[in-house]
């Protein structure tokens, strides 16, 4: 599967760090980002870190080939279920965060049928967080955790894995 179309949730350092990359890359997709706080969003438009930004979730996600939520863990639960109305059936879910227990049982109890997760911890990061220090290169080198589950479908996680 090709990826087209991009959704970036959460644009603190790891999502706006993700934002570069992939706007970057050889045959860059077009990349949504998505923020709740007026200040992220106004930061995000003037460093161009997203072809667009919006604090729609629903509509971040619409027509989203891939969505990685790299908000704070403990925000994951809230934002899958408020997405769930703007997710392609066909579309893959993954994560940024450090644990999986909670994000893997929200993701099997409210994404629907046909849209697939695959979890993943990228092993970066930084001691100063937000977008304004968000990198290109902040995931070249880093080692990826990516966490199928028994039943992961096959492409979904070849969409992960080819993104990293």
């Amino acid at each position: 599967m090709a990826i087209e179309r991009i959704t970036v949730v959460g644009l603190g350092l790891l999502g706006g760090s993700l934002c570069r990359a992939l706007r970057q890359s050889g045959s860059p997709p077009y990349v949504v980002g998505y923020a709740h706080r007026d200040r992220t969003l106004v930061r995000a438009r003037e460093m161009r870190l997203a072809d667009e930004v919006t604090s729609d979730l629903v509509e971040a996600v619409r027509g989203a080939d891939l969505v990685v939520l790299s908000t704070p863990v403990s925000v994951f639960e809230g934002a899958l279920r408020q997405m769930t109305p703007g997710l392609k059936a066909g579309g893959v879910v993954t994560d940024v965060g450090s644990t999986k227990r909670t994000v893997c049982r929200v993701a099997r109890e409210v994404l629907p049928k046909g849209v697939h997760f695959v979890g993943g911890h990228p092993m970066a990061g930084g001691e100063k967080t937000g977008a304004e220090f968000s990198r290109a290169d902040l995931f070249r080198d880093a080692v990826v955790i990516v966490t199928p589950e028994m039943d992961t479908d096959d492409g979904a996680l070849a969409v992960v894995e080819g993104m990293w």
